[in-house]
């Protein structure tokens, strides 16, 4: 993880853990064994601060004109980028799915569909393509529909739990020109800004594209951070 970034609520930088060196690589081994034999996470990272980002269009005063930056503890990104690396090798994500997946970027999904475009031509023959943006899509994704796809991709139980507990009784909070806003609960979607959260979702989006779909693939799936 990068160093320069702002801290989530407890306020630890990951550059705290990079000047230990040795010593913090040791203890946070010890500390993230320990939270996933026990499926127990701390309490500071359940919270989360939100400061708002201005997209600087349209009216000011419109919420939906503004982008969340999501504030969590860097210490749980550095757990969830372990966890990211091991799922990854459990879950094998289609063919036809170019985001969020290393050696693969939206260009080769751009390449393909303009190969097929070029041989329908070549037959004369008509060639539809839909474009679905699924808008939100991270803050709308169902908690209970990522565990039960996760259990259905053969991830052993243990590390549903593992992942499941970390968005159980999660809150967030807004920082804003007048100060921090009080506690609100976040029941539904995946964490922004969280290193897990694109498997998360292209996990879930790769299993319900494969129960729509039968035959050769058809689709060319491209997910940019929301």
């Amino acid at each position: 993880m990068k160093v320069g970034k702002a801290p989530g609520p407890d306020g630890i930088p990951m550059e705290a853990w990079r000047s230990l060196g040795e010593l913090g690589l040791q203890w946070l081994t010890k500390f993230f064994n320990n939270i996933t034999r026990s499926a127990k996470i701390p309490e500071a990272w359940k919270d989360s601060i939100i400061v708002p980002i201005f997209k600087r269009k349209g009216d000011v005063m419109d919420c939906a004109n503004y982008r969340g930056i999501k504030l969590i503890a860097h210490t749980m990104k550095i757990y969830e980028g372990l966890l990211d690396m091991r799922l990854r090798d459990m879950v094998e994500i289609a063919s036809d799915q170019f985001g969020f997946v290393p050696e693969r970027s939206t260009i080769d999904a751009i390449f393909i569909a303009r190969q097929v475009m070029e041989k329908y031509r070549e037959k004369n023959k008509p060639c539809h393509i839909a474009f679905l943006d699924l808008e939100k899509a991270y803050d709308r994704l169902p908690r209970a529909v990522i565990w039960d796809l996760m259990r259905e991709r053969g991830i052993p139980e243990y590390m549903v739990k593992t992942v499941q507990v970390m968005y159980e009784g999660t809150t967030a909070r807004v920082r804003t020109s007048l100060g921090t806003t009080s506690k609100f609960d976040i029941t539904v979607g995946v964490h922004q800004g969280s290193a897990l959260s694109p498997f998360l979702f292209i996990m879930t989006l790769d299993t319900v594209v494969k129960h729509l779909l039968e035959g050769p693939p058809s689709t060319l799936l491209y997910a940019a951070p929301c």
